[in-house]
């Protein structure tokens, strides 16, 4: 019997959602998924988006025997009938699931700890990266009134300058300010255009 494994996840939650779902015959990786979901996603709703996917490539590839395992205690037992769902933004989801599961022969759905679900977790974590980054990021005038935590600044051109993409975390605000000249006073704004400096890539005329 095949055996799938799926999982997905937000960061933050809710936040960039991505999902992957590998399938294994005989303890060895036949198919493998990766997607990203949304920009404002949950967790449950990214582990529910790995689900369908590992269905629908089960599917595709004629796979009529299959052993569903997820860490998602949640999404293991609403499709085993054990717990209801009550969340709206999951019936859509638990729906599809239940209807690509029923074009199965034989079903089981198995829940697993985290560790041994290492690989899905890995494909989920690539379809977060896949969102295509677009927008700006925020005006350098403006800069003073960016949050504090958890900013991503989008790749793309200000006055010229290209910048990478960027997730501000406080913790790097303080390894910043300890590498800093001892004795001198320095605000977050400062932090923020040290970073924006840092990720310059070429210069280039708009």
């Amino acid at each position: 019997m095949y055996e799938l494994y799926f999982d997905g996840g937000a960061v933050p939650n809710p936040g960039v959602g991505g999902a992957g779902a590998v399938l294994y015959k005989d303890k060895t990786e036949t198919h493998a998924i990766s997607v990203f979901v949304g920009e404002n996603e949950t967790n449950n709703t990214c582990e529910y988006t790995g689900l369908i996917k590992g269905l629908e490539l089960a599917i595709e590839n004629k796979i009529t025997d299959l052993k569903i395992k997820g860490d998602s205690q949640l999404v293991i037992k609403q499709m085993k009938g054990e717990y209801q769902v009550k969340a709206e933004n999951l019936k859509t989801l638990h729906k599809k699931a239940n209807e690509l599961a029923n074009k199965l022969n034989k079903i089981e759905y198995v829940h697993i700890k985290r560790e041994f679900n290492k690989r899905a977790d890995e494909l989920a974590t690539e379809g977060m990266n896949k969102k295509e980054i677009v927008e700006l990021i925020p005006e350098v005038e403006d800069i003073e009134n960016a949050p504090n935590d958890n900013t991503i600044m989008k790749k793309g051109k200000y006055k010229g300058k290209t910048y990478k993409e960027i997730r501000i975390y406080n913790t790097d605000y303080l390894v910043w300010l300890l590498s800093q000249q001892s004795g001198v006073v320095y605000e977050y704004a400062d932090f923020i255009k040290y970073c924006m400096d840092f990720l310059k890539l070429d210069i280039e005329d708009t």
